[in-house]
């Protein structure tokens, strides 16, 4: 069962099983300092938002299968390409592209093939895709629904 997509790349319980993400989301808030008083607190918009995905894959029971998905997101971060990024429940999370892709090969067999790789995935969010374009203008995500995350995971 898939848990998250990000474009073609999917998080699930048999190919790339994740055991954890992380998201962090920093509003920009200024200082402004008044003559005898405390300072005024203005907010004026919101840093990236960030996503982090941990999994541990096992690859010799995928069949490498698990390993080419991290490849394939290991290229497109070298070329920039932004991605939507879903949950199954049918939450959009918004437009990220990968930061950043740690891996952590271990216990290898004869051949040399790693038994076990832990993954640590960086996401940065791109922009606001369901805003106004910085023209104060916000709208609600739309929530998807299961069938309409169903047809987003197929």
């Amino acid at each position: 069962m898939t848990l998250f997509g990000l474009g073609p790349y999917r998080f699930d319980v048999l190919n790339v099983p994740m055991h954890g993400i992380d998201r962090r989301t920093s509003p920009r808030i200024g200082r402004v300092k008044i003559q005898g008083s405390r300072p005024s607190m203005h907010h004026s918009g919101s840093e990236a938002q960030e996503v982090r995905i941990e999994a541990t894959l096992y690859p010799r029971f995928l069949g490498g299968r698990g390993l080419d998905q991290v490849d394939g997101m290991r290229r497109d971060a070298e070329a920039g390409e932004v991605f939507t990024l879903a949950s199954i429940s049918g939450e959009v999370w918004g437009r990220f592209l990968i930061e950043d892709i740690y891996e952590k090969m271990r216990y290898f067999d004869a051949a040399g093939v790693a038994q076990r790789v832990e993954v640590d995935i960086k996401l940065l969010s791109d922009g606001p895709m369901f805003s106004g374009a910085g023209l104060g203008i916000s709208q609600t995500i739309p929530q998807v629904g299961l069938t309409g995350a169903y047809q987003l995971f197929q």
